[in-house]
C-alpha cells in the first residue's frame, strides 16, 4: 500500500479485539561483515557503580510497582539526566506518572515528581522521555479518563524547562473520546536533536491506534515545542485483529541527516512469527515510505508470558511475566541503524488459542544497517550466556564514538529460569560483543506477583552509561540505576 498523509479515523468500524497493554532475513554483502567483524571484536571495558533506588516514594507510598522506565540526557549538560516511570496498583490520587532528574551524572536524585494529568482521578501510564538541544525535556504518556461511556484517552506531551524538575505544561497530542472498543496505545517520543538536520527541534510521537480489531501505527509531531500538533499519519498496514494480525510497540528515532524513522513489531499474536518493520520519513514526518522489513520470520508471538513459578505456566495464557519483542532503536553520529529485540530462535511457545502465551528460552538479538536501511545484517545473538535461560526487555543507546551500550534483564544466574538480574554489553559493529557484565548488585526474585510492564530505560552520555531497570529485590517492583563508565 502506498503511504500519504492519513488520519487514523480511515480505520473503518470493526468489532472489538483483544488490545495489548499497553520469511526470510535480509543478508548483506561480504564487505559489511568483515567491516562489522573488523571493528574491536571485544568491545569495550566498563566499570559499574553501586546500585541506587530511583522511585522513592516516601510521598506517596501507597503504590504497589514502579514500572517501564524510561530516560534521557539534557544534550547542554550531560550531568542532567531525567527518569520517568509509571505506577501499577496506586491507592491514591493522582495516579501519575513520576519523573526523578540528577544535575551530577546519575550520583543522586530528586525525589519524584508528578506528570500533570487532566483530572486529579486520571490514570498515567506508557510514558517515555525525550531531549532537544536547547536541554527541554518532554514527557509522552497516556492520560487515561473514566467516563459512563467508555475511556477517554489523551495522548499528552509535557515540557520541562528546569532539568526535570518539574512538568507543569502539557498538551493534548492526540484525543480519543471515550467510545467502544477505540484505543490509544504504547506511545512513544522522540526529537531531532540532530544539529545539521533542517527540521531539528520537530517533535515526534508514534503510538498505535486501534479502533476495534483494526490497528496501525500512527504518528504526529510538533514544530513548536509540543504547544500544537499535526493530525495523525498512518505509517504502517492496517492490522486486523480478526485475521490474528497485529501491530505494536513502535519507537521513533532520527538519523544524523534528520530522516526519522518508526520501527514496530508485526506479529500473528497466537503463534507467530514476527516481523520487524519501519517506515522512514525525509520531509520532517509530512510523508512515509511504504513499510520495510528488518527481520522476519522471528519465531515470536509478538506478546508472551515467561516463566513466574506458578504451575499453570506452560498451559495457559496470561500465567507468568507478561513480556514481548517490540523493538529498540539507537543511531550514532555515523548513521550506523541498530535494532533490537526479544524473540526464542532457540526456545519455544505454546498455542494456547490467544494471544500472550507462554514461551521459554528466550534471547535478545541484534540487527544493523550501515545504508540507511537498504540491507540488514542477521540477527545476532546479543548474550554470551549458555544455559538456555531468558533474557528479555533489552534497552541500547549509541555514544558519540558510535559504540552501541545495551542493556536487558537476564536470568542466567537461577538455574529455575526464574529470578533475574540485569547485564550489559556494548558492540562497534554488531557483530562482537562485550563480555557481558552484571549490573544489578542484588537478584530480583520473581513470584506470582511480579508485573514488569513492557520496557526498560537506557541512556548514555559520552563514556557513561545510565540504565534504569525494573528491580524487584524489595517488596514491590521498583527502578533502580547503576552508572557504569567506559574504561579508557
Amino acid at each position: 500500500m502506498k503511504k500519504a498523509e492519513m488520519s487514523h479515523s480511515v480505520l473503518p468500524a470493526a468489532r472489538p479485539r483483544a488490545l495489548t497493554r499497553t520469511a526470510a532475513i535480509f543478508t548483506v554483502a561480504l564487505g559489511f561483515a568483515l567491516n562489522a567483524i573488523g571493528a574491536r571484536a571485544e568491545g569495550n571495558a566498563v566499570r559499574f557503580g553501586p546500585n541506587l533506588l530511583l522511585s522513592d516514594e516516601t510521598r506517596s507510598p501507597q503504590v504497589a510497582n514502579r514500572v517501564e522506565s524510561t530516560i534521557a540526557a539534557n544534550p547542554l549538560d550531560l550531568a542532567n539526566l531525567v527518569v520517568g516511570y509509571q505506577v501499577f496498583g496506586c491507592q491514591m490520587k493522582p495516579c501519575a506518572c513520576r519523573v526523578v532528574a540528577t544535575h551530577d551524572g546519575g550520583a543522586t536524585w530528586s525525589l519524584p515528581v508528578f506528570a500533570p494529568l487532566s483530572t486529579p482521578a486520571d490514570h498515567c501510564r506508557d510514558s517515555s522521555l525525550a531531549a532537544d538541544l536547547a536541554g527541554t525535556f518532554y514527557y509522552s504518556y497516556l492520560d487515561q479518563t473514566a467516563t459512563p461511556t467508555g475511556l477517554s484517552e489523551d495522548l499528552r506531551v509535557a515540557v520541562s524547562n528546569d532539568g526535570g524538575g518539574s512538568f507543569s505544561r502539557s498538551s493534548a497530542a492526540v484525543h480519543d473520546a471515550a467510545g467502544d472498543f477505540n484505543s490509544i496505545d504504547k506511545p512513544w517520543i522522540t526529537v531531532d536533536a540532530q544539529p545539521k538536520s533542517k527540521f531539528k527541534g520537530t517533535v515526534y510521537v508514534s503510538y498505535t491506534q486501534a479502533e476495534g480489531f483494526l490497528g496501525a501505527i500512527a504518528v504526529v509531531r510538533s514544530q513548536d515545542g509540543g504547544s500544537s500538533w499535526s493530525d495523525p499519519v498512518i505509517v504502517s498496514p492496517i492490522a486486523d485483529g480478526a485475521a490474528h494480525q497485529e501491530v505494536q510497540g513502535s519507537v521513533p528515532v532520527v538519523a544524523p541527516d534528520g530522516t526519522v524513522y518508526v520501527f514496530y513489531a508485526a506479529y500473528n499474536p497466537l503463534t507467530g512469527p514476527l516481523s520487524i518493520q519501519y517506515a522512514k520519513s525525509r520531509d520532517g514526518g509530512r510523508s512515509w515510505t511504504a513499510p520495510a522489513t528488518v527481520a522476519s520470520g522471528l519465531n515470536s508471538p509478538g506478546l508472551f508470558v515467561l516463566n513466574n513459578g506458578m504451575q499453570q505456566f506452560g498451559s495457559a495464557s496470561f500465567i507468568g511475566i507478561f513480556a514481548n519483542s517490540f523493538p529498540t532503536v539507537a543511531i550514532p553520529p555515523d548513521g550506523t541503524i541498530f535494532v533490537a529485540w526479544t524473540d526464542f530462535p532457540n526456545g519455544s511457545c505454546v498455542n494456547t488459542g490467544t494471544f500472550s502465551p507462554p514461551c521459554v528460552n528466550a534471547d535478545v538479538r541484534l540487527s544493523v544497517s550501515k545504508d540507511g536501511g537498504r540491507l540488514w545484517s542477521p540477527p545476532a545473538k546479543v548474550s554470551d550466556e549458555t544455559n538456555a535461560t531468558d533474557q528479555f526487555f533489552p534497552a541500547i543507546a549509541a555514544h558519540p564514538s558510535s559504540l552501541l551500550s545495551l542493556v536487558w534483564l537476564d536470568r542466567r544466574l537461577d538455574p529455575d529460569n526464574l529470578n533475574y538480574d540485569a547485564f550489559y554489553t556494548n558492540t562497534l559493529g554488531g557483530a562482537a560483543f562485550l563480555p557481558n557484565v552484571r549490573v544489578s548488585s542484588a537478584t530480583s526474585t520473581v513470584d506470582s506477583n511480579t508485573d514488569l510492564g513492557d520496557y526498560q530505560g537506557l541512556a548514555v552520555t559520552g563514556n557513561s552509561i545510565v540504565p534504569a531497570w525494573c528491580d524487584d529485590r524489595m517488596k514491590a517492583v521498583n527502578i533502580f540505576t547503576a552508572v557504569g563508565t567506559i574504561d579508557p
